[in-house]
């Protein structure tokens, strides 16, 4: 449990993973014969507190009140990533040929990233600009080709998520700062060289991985660029270097969780472990 700023209220909270059932008590610590209060003892996960003038505790919203997001627990981030990668990959080859399927296709999977988690607003601003640079260095796309066809997908696929960005924009104001950073920049740098980055990754896929981008790089590999430049962009953004800094700029910086977008990273250096083993090494 957690007392409130003024020292008043003892905070009870009761949890199980992730799972939506999350029990919350308090107690008025001025009043030491009361007894424990059941404020909620069944709801949604994702909720912070906060003490009103009046004395009374009211929950508020964390992620901005979506309810996918909040009621169950850290499964659509996962979802989202997935679709996110899904629809680049789509993207990628609608930059490349530019047949009108692959633009819809594109639209759709990165407007339905954007309906599961808002944290994908943050890794398509991310994957955007990766995927274009990628395609203007390895395939000599024209910029204005390439940055022309890439906003007009995201402009599609946020059109596509106006039923929730609408609402979820207009309600920034319920989600809480979480205060849990991620590493610095230093210290991710370091994770990287030493292997140690990641809790769940072994050190040698780390190092493949490098070796991989390293690889794409000097080959001109489109994939591997993309793959290396937006992973290594997702943990810049995710670092508590780069957060307080924007935090400082905009306060609403610090509202979102940006530890998550490790997630994407993960896979994108998963993927470039596996290409640079591939026996041509040809594109992914």
């Amino acid at each position: 449990g957690q007392t409130t700023d003024d020292g008043r209220y003892l905070i009870i909270t009761t949890t199980k993973g992730t799972a939506p059932k999350y029990r919350v008590s308090y107690k008025d610590l001025s009043k030491p014969a009361d007894q424990v209060v059941d404020l909620i003892d069944n709801f949604a996960a994702g909720y912070d507190f906060r003490l009103q003038p009046d004395a009374i505790v009211w929950p508020e919203y964390r992620e901005g009140g979506f309810v996918y997001s909040v009621h169950w627990g850290v499964w659509p981030q996962q979802l989202s990533m997935a679709s996110l990668l899904v629809g680049l990959t789509w993207l990628d080859e609608a930059l490349s040929v530019g047949r009108a399927r692959d633009f819809a296709r594109s639209a759709a999977a990165l407007g339905w990233a954007l309906l599961c988690h808002p944290l994908s607003l943050v890794s398509l601003g991310i994957a955007l600009p990766a995927l274009v640079v990628a395609h203007r260095v390895c395939a000599g796309t024209p910029w204005i080709r390439a940055l022309g066809r890439a906003i007009g997908v995201a402009l599609l696929a946020y059109a596509i998520a106006t039923v929730f960005l609408v609402p979820f924009a207009a309600r920034a104001g319920w989600m809480g700062a979480y205060g849990d950073l991620y590493r610095s920049l230093p210290s991710i740098a370091i994770g990287l060289v030493r292997g140690d980055l990641f809790r769940n990754v072994p050190a040698p896929l780390v190092w493949l991985a490098l070796a991989g981008l390293a690889v794409g790089i000097w080959r001109r590999e489109r994939t591997a660029i993309f793959l290396g430049v937006f992973a290594l962009a997702t943990l810049v953004f995710a670092s508590s270097t780069i957060v307080e800094a924007l935090e400082r700029v905009w306060p609403s910086f610090g509202r979102v969780q940006y530890q998550r977008l490790v997630a994407p990273a993960k896979a994108c250096l998963f993927a470039l472990a596996a290409w640079v083993l591939a026996p041509s090494w040809g594109p992914a």
